[in-house]
């Protein structure tokens, strides 16, 4: 992903859980990153800026992948992804 000068290159996400399998997980996985950039792409004022940032550590999301829709789960996802962005810049 590159938006708005920011590139990510490597991302390791572990989806424990009932409910969750592997192609289920990598389509919520694009999903949360297509929202993603588009927060960034929102808030690029804020993010515009020459920075490297070498690891972004995640908290873990608390989601139930039996009962909650793959939307949901990706808008958690991409939530907290671009918070822990925005802690570090």
């Amino acid at each position: 992903m590159d938006s708005a000068g920011l590139e990510i290159g490597e991302v390791r996400m572990l989806y424990q859980g009932e409910g969750i399998s592997s192609p289920r997980a990598e389509l919520i996985t694009r999903r949360a990153f297509e929202i993603f950039q588009d927060m960034v792409e929102t808030d690029v004022q804020r993010i515009n800026r020459e920075q490297a940032i070498e690891h972004l550590v995640v908290p873990p999301i608390e989601v139930s992948f039996a009962q909650m829709p793959d939307e949901a789960i990706a808008q958690a996802t991409a939530e907290t992804l671009f918070r822990a962005l925005l802690n570090v810049i």
